[in-house]
């Protein structure tokens, strides 16, 4: 197993189903992108991007808010 391990991972065209059991081509084809599909591609990329960024921006209104909070607690404790 190692061997062959060794051998896909060396060579990224070949087939394991070829090279494991001799079905179907020794070397595999890989779809061309075609213009549709980089752009369904660059249009997830974006929206995945654009769903981190509101994540990062409610991240840091509560950091914030907490940071506020640990303020008022402190001058609170200072008081009491």
């Amino acid at each position: 197993m190692e061997l062959i391990n060794k051998t896909l991972s060396s060579f990224d065209n070949l087939s394991a189903e070829w090279l494991l059991r001799g079905n179907g081509e020794m070397l595999l084809t890989f779809e061309q992108p075609t213009a549709s599909n980089e752009n369904d591609r660059l249009s997830k990329l974006i929206d995945t991007i654009a769903f981190q960024q509101d994540t990062i921006n409610n991240l840091q209104r509560r950091i914030k808010e907490l940071e506020a909070e640990l303020i008022i607690a402190n001058n609170e404790r200072k008081i009491g």
